[in-house]
């Protein structure tokens, strides 16, 4: 046989089309927002204020995804943690129950936190040594009104029975501190092309919305459009995919060998790969895509014998039915 038709059009499990439309052509950046859920009314500022400041039309710039990633607190040291929750308050409390944040300084070699309105939660040295964790409306004040004997390296990991004062010290059973990170997002935008002459510009997007994310005074900006939350934005990935139908066979851990390709040509609905055929392979895997240095269509195939008769299917439940050779010239 000194010549052939290798037929990936009769693939019952895998639908090939020509139109871009098929695709999802466009820039997809990755980002995170610290201090912004995804249930956030407010999230559709950030997509809006970033088409605006890089030039792109808000209506070509769409959210693919907006996914929880906030870590456990539990999982959290006290180092780690920026934030926690103060919550079971008897009804006498001198505090404010809510989140309470960590202060940039430590107090008496532990973290420190100030809540809601004038709140703290502190360590704090009584004159016999003894180390408590305090919760009051001043830093630091040996007049508290809930504290719990402990020197614990933070309040969330203190494990003795908090007391609250009231015409004396009596138990808060109830009361809890938990770490409570604050909500990270994770957010896909894409930016879709005018057409797909515009691939070009759109690719050039790239920097641009890299510089923007990373500009002083863009969390500002945000967080005075509603976006209150918000304290950090990571740039994490992006990915450019173009209007050419991009179709990959091929299945892993097969032995194979190279098949001496032809030519390759895309139709429309079908790719067909001619090629010379020296052996009694019955198995192949190939692709077809398009070179972004040389702009040119390659073809990259590999075969191997199957004694089954055919291939697994991992594209669908059907399998892959051994390919169609054209009779010899």
């Amino acid at each position: 046989m000194k010549g052939g038709l290798l037929s990936l059009f009769a693939l019952a499990s895998v639908a090939l089309s020509a139109s871009p439309s098929a695709f999802t052509p466009g820039l997809s950046i990755s980002v995170r927002l610290h201090g912004v859920a995804p249930s956030d009314a407010k999230l559709d500022l950030f997509r809006t204020k970033l088409a605006s400041l890089v030039g792109w039309s808000d209506s070509l710039v769409s959210q693919v995804s907006a996914v929880n990633t906030t870590p456990d607190g539990a999982s959290l040291s006290a180092a780690q943690c920026p934030r926690v929750k103060l919550s079971g308050l008897p009804g006498y409390a001198g505090v404010s129950s809510g989140y309470y944040e960590r202060l940039v300084h430590q107090h008496n070699l532990r973290p420190a936190y100030q809540g809601p309105g004038a709140s703290y939660l502190y360590m704090v040295t009584n004159d016999a040594m003894r180390s408590f964790w305090a919760a009051g409306p001043t830093l630091g004040g040996d007049q508290a009104a809930f504290l719990v004997e402990s020197n614990a390296a933070s309040p969330q990991e203190a494990l003795g029975l908090w007391k609250g004062f009231n015409n004396g010290w009596k138990d808060a059973p109830d009361l809890k501190v938990a770490c409570a990170p604050y909500p990270i997002t994770q957010l896909v935008l894409r930016f879709a092309p005018q057409d797909c002459s515009s691939l070009a510009a759109l690719e050039a997007l790239q920097a641009p919305i890299s510089t923007e994310l990373h500009r002083n005074g863009l969390i500002v900006q945000l967080r005075n459009l509603g976006l209150t939350g918000l304290n950090r934005i990571d740039y994490a990935h992006h990915h450019l995919r173009g209007c050419e139908p991009l179709i990959k066979l091929g299945w892993a851990g097969k032995p194979h060998s190279e098949l001496a390709v032809h030519s390759c040509k895309f139709e429309g609905c079908k790719i067909k790969i001619e090629h010379a055929s020296r052996h009694a392979h019955n198995s192949f895997a190939c692709s077809h895509k398009q070179d972004k240095e040389t702009q040119e269509w390659k073809c990259h195939c590999r075969s191997w014998t199957d004694t089954t008769g055919g291939t697994s299917a991992p594209l669908g439940a059907a399998g892959t039915p051994a390919p169609t050779y054209a009779p010899a010239n």
